[in-house]
């Protein structure tokens, strides 16, 4: 059984991290091809839009993206009931979110029709995200596959239809609805595998007393979500403000070529985490050698991608972008330094959300905002986009230091410290 599972964890993973190689591909071209053609101030336009837009999506998740799986694995007998009733939460809590969005952005920026209207289409989003719910079912049952499908289906639809805007000189507004398209497109198309496969939703079947529950767990997670995307975002914003679109959009380039490897640790600790609750379920004298096993593959892996990142950044994004971009490549070479950093504070979060260590999540969450923030305004007015990468560099090592502090997670930074040993590494590589 324990053979089986090991198995579909494999299985899961390649499913995941295939459907994130196809999209490092097209997404690094389609990229080059989108930013050349937009130019930096239109470029820094839209990943500001976007970063607006994302920090709203707390409202979609409610923090049960984290919660579901582990209500899925543990309660089996009422999936009906917590995917129905988590379905109708994100829906809510979508059209929630896109009305605050527009709202607060009409307060903070008091922006003309245009502007208006792009916001509102970028927020959009937010609605159709709630079919995620589908997605984290077939991730938590080790499925991954179907929702490769989907949502591939509709990144490649979405990355074809940014070339012909390219090419037909379409403006601005045409990309910034390019992501609400994409997330419609994906939800309903892994909706329909959802319900091909022979599973429900159903309004009928939503349980009150599973969603307060629900909420309650996860009321922690969505805060502290809310301040994981500020804390990534917030540089995008305050750097648009204080230093020009110009600039953001040089750096927001660097910054979406290293979000294209940012995959590898997501499809990573997604594929693990069943396996991390399996073992904290099943097989307790195991579990810390599991946490230790997981953190050295993670930490090696890291290395690796940080390493070819420093290495090849600056001629790489010249080679790409060209002399209007110029400075993307010193952006993308600071965040190669903080891939390390990324890779364990995803592992490390998979760790406190097994054990429901929800007050800790929140700490670690506000505390990197709070640095980050602090160091944006010191160094973004002396450096630039440099001051926001370097921001954002001392501020994604917060989170893994923060765990000294509790003494039920010292533990867990002693395994990451021991990771870094290589014979972990080999031993967990001839486990399997």
């Amino acid at each position: 059984m324990k053979k089986i599972f090991q198995s579909k964890i494999f299985h899961n993973f390649s499913w995941l991290f295939a459907d994130k190689l196809i999209r490092l591909a097209l997404s690094l071209f389609v990229s080059i091809v989108v930013a050349r053609y937009l130019g930096p101030e239109n470029y820094g336009i839209w990943n500001y839009l976007l970063s607006i837009a994302m920090f709203f999506t707390a409202f979609v998740s409610l923090g049960l993206d984290s919660i579901l799986p582990r209500e899925l694995v543990n309660h089996p007998e009422k999936e009906l009931s917590i995917i129905s009733t988590s379905f109708l939460l994100k829906i809510v809590g979508g059209f929630i979110g896109f009305i605050l969005s527009i709202l607060i952005f009409i307060w903070y920026k008091d922006p003309d029709t245009y502007l208006l209207l792009m916001m509102s289409l970028m927020a959009s989003l937010l609605i159709f995200q709630s079919a995620d719910v589908t997605d984290i079912f077939f991730k938590a049952k080790l499925q991954a596959k179907y929702s490769v499908i989907g949502r591939n289906s509709a990144f490649i639809i979405v990355a074809l239809l940014k070339l012909y805007f390219v090419f037909y000189n379409y403006s601005l507004i045409y990309f910034v609805a390019s992501n609400a398209i994409e997330m419609f497109l994906g939800g309903v198309l892994v909706l329909s595998i959802y319900f091909k496969k022979g599973n429900k939703i159903s309004l009928r079947n939503v349980d009150w007393g599973i969603g307060k529950r629900m909420l309650k767990d996860g009321l922690p997670m969505a805060i502290s979500g809310l301040m994981v995307m500020l804390y990534m975002r917030i540089d995008q914003v305050m750097l648009t403000d204080i230093a020009g679109e110009a600039a953001n959009g040089i750096y927001s380039t660097g910054v979406r070529m290293i979000e294209i490897v940012y995959f590898i640790p997501m499809a990573l600790a997604d594929s693990f985490f069943p396996g991390i609750l399996y073992s904290k379920k099943h097989e307790g004298e195991k579990y810390e050698k599991n946490m230790l096993g997981f953190y050295s593959i993670m930490t090696y892996i890291a290395l690796g991608i940080g390493l070819v990142t420093i290495i090849i950044a600056k001629p790489m994004m010249s080679l790409f972008f060209g002399q209007e971009f110029e400075g993307s490549g010193a952006v993308l070479q600071v965040f190669g330094f903080s891939i390390y950093a990324t890779f364990i504070s995803i592992a490390s979060g998979k760790f406190l959300v097994a054990e429901n260590f929800k007050r800790t999540i929140l700490i670690r969450s506000l505390l990197g905002l709070g640095v980050n923030v602090i160091l944006n305004l010191i160094w973004i007015p002396q450096f630039g986009y440099m001051g926001a990468a370097y921001a954002s560099f001392v501020s994604y090592f917060i989170p893994i230091f923060i765990l000294v502090f509790f003494k039920s997670t010292r533990p867990q930074l002693v395994l990451i410290i021991k990771a870094l040993n290589p014979t972990y590494l080999l031993e967990k590589l001839r486990s399997k």
